[in-house]
């Protein structure tokens, strides 16, 4: 199960694991709104909050960043729909597609989750993910941590 409320969970048996009192939280995009559930949770193990690029995912960002966002990116936004069969809801199709129990169609969707978010928020430029995560010639550098640490659409079912 991959819930926000399972994802805090995990981070407070690493913090617990790694034998760590109170630490700093950084996060980006779905991130900050993981480390801000973290600290509701767990206030007296925070000592600081860094967040980058921050998101609620409400429901008009979603829409923004999956959808109207894409005026301005057109053959990037017409990729990524593409990798959800054009369907009327793309978000929730990659989030099936995630959960595929074929792992080529997971690794498939997540390189097409994360290329749509290279082109729209990377500052390297529109990178093209490949199935392993690598980049594609001529795209945004495979050094990263920003794209290869990122996970796909997994919030979507974490509400």
């Amino acid at each position: 199960m991959n819930t926000t409320a399972h994802l805090v969970a995990d981070m407070e048996r690493l913090r617990e694991h790694l034998g760590i009192e109170k630490w700093l939280l950084y996060g980006g995009s779905w991130g900050s709104t993981l480390i801000l559930a973290y600290a509701q949770a767990h206030p007296e193990r925070v000592s600081e909050i860094v967040l980058a690029a921050v998101t609620t995912t409400r429901r008009s960002e979603t829409a923004w960043l999956y959808g109207g966002v894409g005026r301005f990116f057109p053959e990037a936004h017409e990729r990524f729909r593409a990798g959800a069969g054009h369907a009327a809801d793309p978000v929730g199709e990659y989030a099936a597609r995630m959960n595929h129990p074929d792992r080529a169609v997971r690794e498939r969707a997540a390189a097409d989750w994360c290329a749509w978010e290279d082109a729209v928020l990377s500052p390297e430029g529109m990178g093209t993910r490949t199935p392993t995560g690598s980049t594609t010639p001529g795209s945004a550098s495979s050094g990263s941590a920003r794209t290869t640490s990122r996970t796909a659409p997994s919030w979507r079912r974490a509400r």
